[in-house]
């Protein structure tokens, strides 16, 4: 490490990178959990870390993620925090986070997303009206697209269909 081209912290993402191709989520989480103790106010390491947590089942809401949120309100934060409370079957929560997604939103895929994860949270919760305001607003982004909901309040992916 003695090299002034790669520091530390190039190694652990370097490593981070190669065991998340591999698939390795839980050293990949070690890697990106050291780059935290390393840049603790760079939140796209947290994300990593969540995501990694994410990916090998560990659903609470990671603490990675909501220190993320800390040092940086973002889109993807809170989209994920949002996806684990529907999980989770925390519809109130998820429908919390989801929401604060949507402000965030800048691109319209991004905002078909977090419409359509909208409308599985209100449709689970048997909110008619709120239901139906969520696929007017989808409808009016892409007026093809149809949303399935999974049955039974688990989330799984979307499956988005065209006319």
């Amino acid at each position: 490490m003695a090299s002034p081209e790669f520091s530390t912290g190039d190694a652990h993402e370097d490593l981070a990178l190669r065991y998340e191709g591999k698939l390795d989520y839980v050293n990949s989480f070690r890697e990106y959990n050291a780059l935290v103790k390393i840049n603790p106010y760079w939140s796209p390491y947290y994300r990593k870390a969540a995501d990694c947590l994410i990916n090998t089942g560990d659903l609470p809401l990671p603490e990675v993620l909501q220190r993320s949120l800390v040092y940086e309100e973002s889109f993807y934060a809170f989209f994920r925090a949002g996806e684990i409370y529907l999980i989770k079957n925390d519809l109130t929560q998820a429908v919390r986070y989801f929401s604060k997604a949507l402000e965030l939103a800048g691109k319209e895929s991004d905002r078909i997303k977090v419409l359509a994860k909208l409308y599985i949270a209100y449709t689970y919760m048997n909110d008619k009206g709120n239901t139906s305001r969520i696929l007017q607003s989808i409808h009016r982004i892409n007026p093809g697209i149809q949303i399935t909901v999974p049955p039974g309040g688990i989330s799984l992916p979307l499956i988005f269909r065209y006319r």
